[in-house]
């Protein structure tokens, strides 16, 4: 009977699936072999952790990571804005009063639109991408923002998210544009330069927009004035071996006392392109130029909610918002900034595993 059973044509499949069941399992074991600070308290436990090439932990202040990537979140958020005077004919993913708050917090932070560098038609261009650039002056330097919007029409799904196959038979797709659009806004803000100051560049974007953000990332990794990507909840398409330039690239924007990476991938627990990322940490071993930042604010078990970048943008500024009425900014911040970092844990000693995995991520040979 067992002789039979075994082969069957259902048994016949199973004795092919197993092992490669094995191998995956295997392989996934391997890539996600990571050391948790402190061991055995960091998966499982709900809080807002990050996670380097080496090491995972938890976050000892919340409003002091929300407020790091509040910024980027809003802009994020804010490419999902209508034009005033347009219907762009898609169910809007932004009510008024949340566009206002979006546009005030930035404007208020300093950033301001650079419409000229906005090549893209009003509502997207004719493979559904459209993007916002936003750039903030200060005395040393001009920072700039590439804000890529995320998944809302059909041509976001047909020329964007369907990147995994179409980019075996066309370019004509969104990463192919993206590039080319931030090429064109590179070469503007440089043109546009005329004080000479320091350029830093870096792109942000929710889902697609995060994969797209990435991916001009990987195009521009070489170039002296392109500094960091922000993903948030980002698609798994990143273009990485697409890349025109394939020489080996910086993995972090500093290797002073608190290095960072040069892309960060911010996400929620539970929200729905978390738990696709997994299949991909189980092909890929952990980048040392990417840091995964993980919040828990929706408490909710609807994983598509848990997607929204509206509410994930307008809960981290109110955190950073919070935190900066509690404290006294004269005397307070400065001397809390003095002696740790944003991504500091609960105890030093997970603190400097931390950094340690950072400055070696500094040092790590890039493919």
């Amino acid at each position: 009977m067992m002789k039979f059973l075994m082969n069957t044509e259902p048994a016949r499949h199973i004795r092919f699936i197993i092992p490669v069941l094995l191998v995956l399992a295997l392989f996934g074991c391997s890539s996600l072999s990571l050391e948790d600070c402190p061991e055995g308290g960091v998966l499982g436990v709900d809080k807002p952790r990050i996670r380097s090439w080496q090491v995972r932990m938890l976050l000892a202040d919340e409003a002091a990571a929300a407020g790091r990537f509040a910024d980027y979140a809003a802009m994020s958020a804010y490419a999902y804005a209508e034009p005033a005077d347009q219907d762009c004919g898609n169910d809007p993913k932004l009510q008024p009063e949340e566009k206002h708050r979006l546009e005030k917090w930035l404007n208020d932070a300093g950033w301001e639109r650079v419409v000229g560098a906005e090549y893209a038609p009003s509502c997207e261009d004719d493979v559904g991408l459209f993007y916002h650039v936003w750039k903030r002056e200060t005395a040393e330097k001009t920072e700039v923002i590439i804000a890529f919007r995320g998944t809302w029409g059909f041509n976001d799904w047909w020329y964007g998210n369907s990147y995994w196959i179409r980019r075996f038979f066309t370019d004509k797709h969104q990463y192919t544009a993206a590039r080319v659009y931030t090429e064109k806004v590179m070469q503007y803000m440089h043109d546009k330069n005329v004080t000479g100051k320091v350029l830093e560049l870096s792109s942000t974007g929710h889902s697609l927009g995060g994969g797209l953000a990435q991916a001009v990332f990987y195009d521009q990794a070489n170039t002296l004035s392109f500094k960091q990507a922000y993903a948030f909840a980002p698609s798994s398409a990143t273009a990485y071996t697409s890349r025109r330039d394939k020489s080996p690239f910086a993995a972090c924007n500093s290797n002073g006392e608190y290095p960072e990476p040069r892309i960060y991938r911010i996400y929620e627990s539970n929200e729905i392109l978390a738990n696709l990322r997994i299949f991909h940490k189980l092909a890929f071993p952990p980048e040392p130029w990417i840091n995964e930042v993980r919040f828990n604010y929706a408490n909710r078990t609807n994983p598509v909610a848990q997607h929204s970048m509206a509410r994930f943008a307008l809960t981290l500024m109110e955190k950073k918002t919070k935190a900066a009425e509690k404290m006294d900014v004269k005397t307070e911040a400065p001397k809390k900034m003095a002696v740790q970092s944003w991504y500091a844990a609960p105890d030093k000693e997970c603190t400097a595993k931390f950094q340690a995995s950072q400055r070696a991520a500094c040092n790590a040979k890039q493919r």
